[in-house]
């Protein structure tokens, strides 16, 4: 990995969360940074709604409004879901061989491999940060 690419995307989420920005501002900037960071096709943050009952995208970066408005998971479903409900980050370097991935609604990216990293607060999952490689 490239240090001085870590060092910048650390230093400019920390300006981004020092300046006391919208909570989408920040979770934008998370998501291009990541990308950025991962050289990703595409990024995202899905975050649990209030009853806790589906993962619904809440910034993306490379994904289409469409895909964004598409893309939802129940935790324990896909990836994503899984990472949330086992609070425990996921590596799948072949979508096709795990039985997690699951595609969206309509999907039409190719998705070789992705990485996905759980959101918690106190321990507890909130969502999930999703690294996209077609």
């Amino acid at each position: 990995m490239d240090l001085e690419r870590l060092y910048r995307c650390i230093t400019q989420l920390n300006q981004v969360m020092n300046r006391g920005v919208d909570l989408s501002v920040l979770l934008e900037t998370i998501v291009r940074e990541t990308a950025i960071l991962l050289g990703a096709d595409t990024t995202s943050v899905l975050l649990l709604d209030q009853h806790r009952q589906r993962l619904l995208v809440s910034a993306s970066h490379g994904l289409s409004q469409n895909e964004r408005t598409q893309i939802q998971f129940s935790p324990g479903d896909g990836v994503a879901g899984w990472v949330v409900a086992q609070g425990a980050p996921a590596l799948i370097p072949d979508t096709d061989q795990d039985p997690r991935f699951a595609a969206f609604l309509s999907q039409r990216r190719p998705m070789r491999s992705m990485v996905a990293v759980p959101l918690l607060i106190r321990g507890a999952a909130i969502g999930v940060i999703c690294a996209i490689h077609p």
